[in-house]
């Protein structure tokens, strides 16, 4: 191994885990930058693929936190195979999981209030019709 400039960043070149379908990426803008990642289906695939007990945990919380995606999600699982299926058929139904996203959900509650507070805070007032001079 070489030398490297102290600020270069080391990365990783890895093979698609999944197809990857640009058409299907959402756009966020966060901070004034624009953000693409994949879809909410792309990343359970990913997540499922890795296999790790975390990236199960992972698609656990987010099909809590969005009860649709929770028969596609075991769906996705068990076409990895049968002990993927109950693995995270498991951690679906664990109330430790369960309560892990209901907290989530509280935290996004309230950061969404403090940002609408924020905003409003930063709303410039209109005065009632009189201006500085009419005192």
């Amino acid at each position: 191994m070489g030398s490297r400039p102290a600020d270069a960043v080391p990365f990783d070149v890895l093979p698609a885990l999944v197809p990857l379908e640009p058409g299907r990426f959402v756009h966020l803008l966060v901070r004034g930058q624009r953000l693409r990642v994949v879809d909410p289906d792309t990343l359970m695939r990913l997540k499922l693929k890795a296999g790790s007990s975390h990236d199960l945990y992972d698609v656990a919380i987010l099909a809590n936190l969005h009860a649709d995606w929770m028969d596609h999600a075991l769906a996705l699982a068990s076409s990895h195979g049968e002990e993927l299926g109950e693995r995270l058929a498991t951690l679906l139904r664990d109330p430790r999981v369960r309560g892990q996203a209901k907290e989530v959900q509280r935290q996004d509650r309230a950061l969404q209030a403090f940002a609408r507070r924020r905003a409003a805070r930063k709303t410039p007032r209109r005065d009632s019709g009189t201006t500085g001079g009419d005192r």
